[in-house]
């Protein structure tokens, strides 16, 4: 059975984010990358900062986003969270 869905997923790192022009700048201190993040990336990152699931994760796309597919948010979140994993942000083992 695959766990990946209900694991709790969080940032393994404090980011200084900042908004600007409806975008987000995610600045990490400890090696100064700087990420560009849109609305959904915020989104996620946010949730993130606390700790989620993924399912939680894409009940609050599907929330915010109502007319997309499910399997297309599905395969967008998995996306997002493979970006942020290969950056170093969370932990990919439950991905």
């Amino acid at each position: 059975m695959n766990d990946a869905p209900r694991s709790r997923l969080r940032l393994k790192k404090d980011l200084d984010l900042r908004d600007e022009n409806g975008k987000t700048l995610a600045l990490d201190p400890t090696s100064g990358r700087v990420f560009l993040l849109n609305a959904t990336g915020r989104m996620v990152l946010d949730a993130l900062k606390s700790g989620t699931t993924r399912e939680s994760l894409l009940e609050s796309l599907e929330t915010a986003y109502p007319d997309e597919d499910r399997d297309r948010l599905e395969s967008d979140l998995h996306r997002v969270l493979l970006d942020f994993a290969r950056e170093d942000l969370i932990d990919a083992s439950h991905l």
